[in-house]
């Protein structure tokens, strides 16, 4: 039985070490690395650009304005977009990292819980750093409503949306990274889906962010959600390489 079991684990250890060479190999050749180069440019290009102009882009205003008069009117569905801001305020942000990180490690998913934080602590770092750096001045005047004057921190890019699109973008990838995709993964699925797609118009809406801060955002949010999908990749193939004989499913 034990010759059975080593033999087992010396051909999974033997695929692993051929997959992850053939990785290795054609390291440069796959997407998510040109992605993370081309994410990076961008955001580089985009932050020199609004720190040198300082004020809005051009776009920012006729945008902003267009959203706010086109929704603010409707209380009911600002509140439901003004939710995504709200529940993304730092204190409420760092409860739900905490319960989704302690609810991957009570499910033994240990690749992700390192890899969701990771992304948080990598993403909300460099968020902080480039807002410093930049110091660009949060909106004002030209006829845009301000919801919440904010004078702690500058403009760009929209931490907000770093956060949401670094960490929860991660926890969506993960619902996917599952042997069977049962239904019930679509109740969690939903809202997280739902709450990508508000973040960002919510942002602009409260009048708290330039369009271009939140592009910013999802630039340098995108950027470390890749980083964290990379890193969970690898990740698995470590634990694959230590515990071969109890994973059924090779790395990818």
């Amino acid at each position: 039985m034990a010759t059975n079991t080593e033999s087992i684990r010396t051909k999974q250890v033997s695929n692993i070490e051929q997959n992850q060479r053939g990785k290795n190999a054609a390291g440069w050749q796959n997407p998510l690395i040109w992605g993370e180069l081309l994410l990076l440019v961008l955001l580089v290009v985009l932050s020199v650009t609004v720190h040198l102009v300082r004020g809005p882009l051009p776009g920012d205003v006729g945008l902003e304005r267009a959203w706010q008069k086109l929704v603010l009117p409707h209380q009911t569905v600002t509140k439901v977009i003004e939710f995504a801001s709200t529940v993304n305020w730092p204190n409420p942000a760092l409860i739900g990292v905490i319960i989704f990180v302690l609810g991957l490690l009570l499910l033994r998913r240990w690749a992700a819980a390192v890899a969701a934080t990771f992304v948080t602590a990598m993403g909300d770092a460099s968020s902080y750093l480039t807002n410093q750096l930049v110091q660009r001045p949060r909106p004002t005047g030209n006829g845009i409503d301000i919801l919440q004057q904010i004078n702690t921190y500058y403009s760009f890019p929209s931490g907000h949306v770093v956060h949401v699109i670094g960490f929860f973008g991660f926890i969506l990838f993960v619902t996917f990274q599952v042997k069977h995709h049962d239904w019930w993964l679509w109740i969690l699925r939903l809202p997280l889906i739902l709450l990508l797609a508000a973040i960002g118009p919510s942002r602009v809406l409260e009048g708290e962010h330039w369009p271009s801060d939140v592009l910013g955002g999802l630039l340098l949010g995108a950027f470390w959600l890749i980083a964290g999908i990379l890193a969970y990749k690898w990740l698995r193939t470590v634990q694959l390489h230590l515990h071969a004989p109890y994973f059924t499913r090779d790395a990818k």
